[in-house]
């Protein structure tokens, strides 16, 4: 995961801009003046190159196929996953937040 996140970093072209991290102060201005509470998940995917590639390619932030980072990325990720697959798959592992309350 480190490595792919590096790799969106580097060759994406707005990935820093279009993440999903939201602070609690943010979470907390959506649910106001409601209070919310907050649980964490692990979660994960195995996937194939070919899985792999796909979700790429479907991001926003990846470059178009006439952009110049955009061979040089699908190099960088045939690298990544040939590095970390077992049995022709990798995964990919996360941590989904939910965040809830009871909206009045």
């Amino acid at each position: 995961m480190r490595e792919y996140e590096q790799l969106v970093l580097s060759y994406g072209t707005d990935y820093k801009e279009v993440r999903q991290e939201r602070t609690t102060e943010t979470i907390h201005e959506f649910f106001a003046p409601t209070p919310f509470q907050a649980r964490v998940f692990d979660n994960h995917q195995e996937i194939d190159y070919a899985g792999l590639e796909g979700r790429l390619l479907s991001s926003s932030y990846t470059p178009s196929s006439d952009h110049p980072n955009y061979r040089p990325m699908l190099t960088e990720l045939r690298r990544v996953f040939d590095a970390h697959q077992a049995d022709g798959k990798v995964v990919l592992e996360y941590k989904t937040r939910v965040y809830y309350a009871q909206l009045s």
